[in-house]
């Protein structure tokens, strides 16, 4: 067991952007490892918190031998995790989520010409103190941002990354002991 994460880091290969030679689809997960050059990183994250909504419903019955009822059953009808990065530097890709700009080419942008949401693969780590790797995942994920009020402070910003289902998604734990 570890007593503190500390370390998080993320990066993001965008749908019909190139990682390798391959064009980033939903169906096929690029390996991170020998393609880190072509990924996005996400910027210094300050803080990264994983956030799960889920729905549910309950099942009631008579308690047996008694005349009361007690929770019998629950079924998660949906569920949703979402990856709450506070990112301590802005780039294109944050510009484009706060104007709401379909891409950004050369710099240049449309305010609130985006008809689609920004999507792609999402490469998350999380290291311990000691800087030993302890959770490692892949998702396909689509990208929103909270809204941001620039001033003379030093706040991060916050970018959720929603994670899609996909059979690709993964995930893996190291160094735990």
């Amino acid at each position: 067991m570890k007593d503190i994460i500390i370390g998080s880091h993320a990066w993001f290969a965008r749908e019909g952007s190139t990682v390798g030679a391959s064009p980033v689809v939903s169906t096929a997960l690029p390996v991170f490892a020998s393609t880190e050059a072509d990924w996005t990183q996400l910027g210094s994250i300050e803080q990264w918190e994983p956030q799960i909504e889920q729905t549910k419903v309950t099942r009631r019955a008579p308690v047996t031998g008694g005349g009361k009822y007690e929770d019998r059953k629950e079924f998660i009808l949906d569920s949703k995790l979402v990856h709450a990065f506070a990112i301590q530097q802005f780039g294109e890709l944050e510009f484009e989520l706060l104007s709401n700009a379909d891409g950004v080419t050369a710099g240049a942008y449309v305010p609130n010409s985006r008809s689609e949401a920004i999507e792609g693969w999402l490469h998350r780590e999380a290291y311990e103190q000691d800087g030993d790797l302890i959770d490692t995942s892949d998702t396909w994920v689509s990208l929103t941002m909270d809204s941001f009020q620039f001033a003379e402070n030093l706040n991060p910003h916050t970018l959720m990354a929603r994670v899609l289902g996909n059979v690709l998604n993964e995930g893996t734990l190291s160094n735990l002991s």
